[in-house]
């Protein structure tokens, strides 16, 4: 076993110990991010508990991070009177967050692979918190990955590998991911084919990204995968283009014109060359800012792109970047202002006060020059 695997696997125990205590009546909240990561690390812990006969489960999608998503979680946890969480592919960044849950009465435990943005309780675990975030050993797998090996030690005779493999390519993870999962050849040419992902299961991930087209799906495609996995043929069961599929597939057909579309336009585009940024601002009632941001990255593999939505108030943004790492840049870019952002090295997220939008460009823009430097 290769040293990384084992010191995640060692991690995980905590986890298993956690889930262990955890009462048959307890009254549980699933708490993740609404994105394929996150619904998919739901899916294979919510089998789990079912394995466990722990049924009373309760399912929350969280689509953005911050202070309003932290709020949301908090009504959660009230309205359902949860006394035990379970955060998966979400770390809440603010310290009190923790706090106030633990004042609840609840007990939480968090599985994730984003860097914690600041020293906070997240980090530690105590009689009431477990906190699992292998960082120590280079970039850690993706949050489904995880809970599959968490799976696997729990229950290690069902495979939910082809899971975990989509959750790490919808979160780009797929890289980190390959070598924990320790596939044989016939599963490399089943789910891999020429080191490429086949073409079923991205169309898998393309169904997951329902969630941000319409919100009130989530729970939805939670069900479906739930389903699929407890038939255990998950690839030709999503190939089904009918049934309870098919508004899925027409969400995402109408998102993947509309994005055709913005791409040939390229509305309102701006290069900042000095920094290799280039800024697009969109109108849609679909939030496809991440798939358009998606097609850009391919278009100009050069510049970090920010695709940027706006609602009554905030100004929402998408960045892709093949070269600067947007996990460290645009948090920088935040400081100072009224707004919060984060996320991977190559794609990142972003919500800004419209008054303080034309600073975190500023920002940003300075953060990336800084890093073109440093090279």
């Amino acid at each position: 076993m290769n040293k990384k695997k084992q010191y995640i696997e060692e991690e995980l125990q905590k986890a298993q110990k956690f889930i262990n205590s955890i009462e048959t009546d307890s009254n549980l909240l699933i708490i993740a991010h609404s994105d394929g990561d996150g619904i998919i690390s739901s899916a294979i812990i919510t089998k789990l508990l079912q394995e466990k006969n722990k049924e009373r489960t309760n399912h929350k999608f969280i689509q953005s991070r911050g202070k309003e998503a932290e709020e949301k979680i908090l009504k959660q946890i009230h309205k359902h009177g949860s006394n035990t969480i379970i955060l998966l592919d979400y770390t809440p960044n603010r310290e009190q967050t923790y706090g106030k849950i633990n004042q609840q009465g609840a007990k939480t435990l968090t599985i994730d692979h984003h860097p914690c943005k600041e020293p906070s309780e997240a980090k530690e675990d105590t009689e009431k918190h477990t906190y699992v975030n292998p960082q120590k050993q280079g970039t850690p797998p993706a949050a489904s990955v995880l809970c599959h090996l968490l799976y696997q030690q729990m229950n290690g005779e069902k495979n939910t590998k082809p899971w975990a493999i989509i959750g790490a390519h919808s979160d780009t993870r797929i890289k980190q991911s390959i070598p924990l999962l320790d596939l044989t050849n016939e599963e490399k040419e089943l789910y891999i084919p020429n080191g490429r992902m086949n073409r079923s299961l991205h169309e898998i991930s393309s169904v997951l990204l329902a969630p941000y087209l319409k919100k009130e799906l989530a729970p939805r495609v939670h069900k479906y995968i739930k389903e699929s996995i407890e038939k255990e043929n998950p690839v030709l069961i999503q190939e089904e283009k009918y049934g309870r599929t098919l508004e899925l597939y027409k969400i995402k057909e109408k998102a993947e014109k509309q994005k055709i579309k913005q791409t040939k336009k390229n509305p309102d585009l701006e290069v900042h060359e000095e920094a290799k940024l280039v800024t697009v601002p969109i109108e849609s009632k679909l939030r496809i800012k991440s798939e358009i941001a998606d097609q850009l990255r391919l278009k100009y593999p050069e510049y970090v792109i920010a695709v940027k939505m706006e609602n009554h108030e905030k100004c929402l943004l998408s960045l892709r970047s093949s070269r600067a790492d947007l996990s460290k840049a645009v948090p920088k870019a935040c400081e100072g202002i009224n707004g919060e952002g984060g996320g991977h090295p190559h794609a990142a997220g972003a919500a800004i006060n419209k008054q303080h939008y034309q600073e975190f460009i500023k920002n940003l823009k300075k953060e990336l020059k800084k890093q073109r430097r440093s090279k």
